[in-house]
């Protein structure tokens, strides 16, 4: 065997390593962005249900308890904590356990504390634009 066929036999195997590193670093790449992509897809459902269940049950709340006491003498600060305890626990009923467990995991981990506060942005939001 001469230098010369020893040469491309070497440079064959090293373009060959090569090829098969980059082809591995491509498909782990891939295969990343595929899982990330899946991810912030399954946390847009979930984050879309768990907001369609408190605008449900805020609206639900506004039609069936506040909007017949509060006009009346009976709108108090007590009543305002039970419409958004109502609104809280009704919205918590609709989510699945996978919302609420999502929720757990990436919003601060208490449910509660993040539904009163959706509770509370969408009500700004409805008075705002009344």
């Amino acid at each position: 065997m001469d230098w010369q066929t020893l040469i491309i036999k070497v440079a064959i195997g090293a373009v060959c390593a090569l090829a098969s590193g980059l082809i591995s670093w491509l498909l782990l790449k891939l295969k990343t962005l595929v899982s990330s992509k899946v991810k912030n897809a399954k946390a847009k459902e979930l984050l879309t249900a768990a907001l369609d269940a408190i605008e449900a049950a805020t609206k639900a709340t506004q039609q069936t308890f506040v909007d017949n006491i509060k006009r009346t003498d009976r709108w108090t600060k007590e009543a305002q904590q039970v419409a958004l305890t109502n609104a809280v626990n009704t919205a918590k009923a609709q989510m699945s356990d996978k919302v609420i467990s999502y929720i757990q995991k990436n919003c601060g981990g208490d449910v509660d504390a993040w539904c009163k506060t959706q509770v509370e942005a969408l009500l700004h939001d409805i008075k705002t634009k009344t």
